[in-house]
This record gives structure tokens, sequence and C-alpha cells, in this order.
């Protein structure tokens, strides 16, 4: 789907787009990036900035609601997404504010098209390694990217979390057993680990209210060209 890799809109999408749908439930779910490094000293230094983004994960049904703030709030990214009508994006780049609606047709055909090295994964489980996180008992799932075998997704998950919520880009997470609230994404030069910190079993329909006041509409592809001329985003 995306042909980024080396800037940081690789990273910010490497969390934000994918759909599960496991069943009805609805939550609120926190999470928090709690390492993240290369062993490029330069980029490392700019990783330092991204320890302690957060994610919030509002769901209710096949409706959710992923807000990611990164670099101490000078990155802000919203994504609703809607049963059967595609994915919502509100992308605030410190001041540069940017809404991307994408049917899911715009949405099937970019992931046709594209070049999605995580399309296709190898799984495994271990049920048992466990750990506790955020109240729930979780297994390890390891999943490497068959186009890609230097890159690698370790994770905890659990089956008693039910959502169709944005968290992976390109991968399709109904192949996983369950939700996971630890991932540590291994991209080769780039580590990061993101952990969920709380778990709330309700969710009021006013937090799945995207806010789009004062943002700029555009095309996925508009957006991609917009983010090329801002540089693309410190080099990764």
């Amino acid at each position: 789907m995306l042909k980024y890799s080396n800037n940081l809109l690789t990273f910010i999408f490497s969390f934000i787009i994918s759909q599960m749908l496991i069943g009805q439930a609805q939550g609120h779910i926190s999470f928090v990036m709690t390492d993240a490094f290369s062993d490029n000293p330069q980029v490392n230094a700019q990783m330092e900035m991204m320890k302690g983004s957060t994610t919030d994960v509002f769901y209710i049904g096949d409706e959710s609601l992923t807000i990611n703030n990164m670099m101490g709030g000078m990155i802000n990214i919203k994504m609703r997404v809607e049963k059967d009508a595609g994915m919502k994006m509100a992308y605030d780049m410190m001041g540069s504010k940017f809404y991307i609606p994408m049917s899911k047709t715009e949405m099937d055909k970019m992931k046709a098209e594209g070049d999605n090295p995580m399309s296709e994964l190898q799984i495994s489980y271990d049920e048992s390694d466990t750990k506790q996180i955020a109240g729930f008992t979780c297994y390890k799932m390891v999943a490497i990217p068959i186009a890609n075998p230097d890159m690698k997704i370790e994770a905890y998950i659990t089956e008693d979390i039910k959502t169709k919520a944005a968290l992976i880009q390109g991968v399709e997470m109904e192949q996983f057993r369950g939700f996971p609230l630890e991932i540590v994404a291994n991209m080769g030069t780039l580590v990061m680990t993101t952990t969920a910190i709380s778990f709330e079993a309700s969710c009021d329909p006013s937090d799945l209210i995207l806010d789009i006041n004062g943002y700029t509409e555009m095309t996925f592809d508009e957006f991609v060209a917009s983010m090329g001329q801002m540089g693309g985003g410190f080099g990764f």
C-alpha cells in the first residue's frame, strides 16, 4: 500500500491502518510507547523523542476511533473506522492539519495496487509464554512478513478484547487469534515497543466523534504529496 520506507510517514502508518473484527463489544484501551531506538545514532536521537507517545483506542462494536499523540503533541493522528464504510484520518503535524477520508473501495484498491510488505505474514504462537498486561493474561505471537523476513512483529495478544480498531498498518488483523496489548515492531534499523497501560470496558458514543474543524480535506495521494513537500518527516 505504501512505498515510503525510510521516513516518518511509514513509521506513523505502521501503527494506524488495520481492521479486525472478532465480535461486538465496547471499550477504551490506552497504550504508551515504552521504548524506541535505532542503531543509527542520528535516527536514535529522534527516536528518543518518540518515547512516551500515546495511543488511545475507543470502540463500540464495529466502529472505533484511534488517537495517536506523538513527540509531545507535535504530531496528532486520529483514525475513524466505520462499519463497511472505510476509514477517515485527521492528521495534525505542528499545526498543519489534513483530513483524509478513504472509502472501503479506495482502501481495497490501494491494497491491491500497492507494495505492502505486511500483506502476507508467517504467524506463530506460544501459549506457554504469557504476560499480564492491563489486567489481561496475554500470550506471545510472532508475525514475520513473507516479503520482508528482516522485519518482525513480536506481540502479546488477548482473545478477551473484541474490536475492529485501527492499530497496525497493512496488516489484516482478523488473521490474528486475538488483539495485541504489547507490540515490539522490529523494522531492522528501528525497534519500537508499544504497551497497553489500561483498559476500560465502556465507551461513550461521543468518544467516537472525529472533529475535523479547521482541517483541509484531501485525497490520500494529495496527502502523501504534501508530506513530501514538507520534507517527508525527519528522514526515517
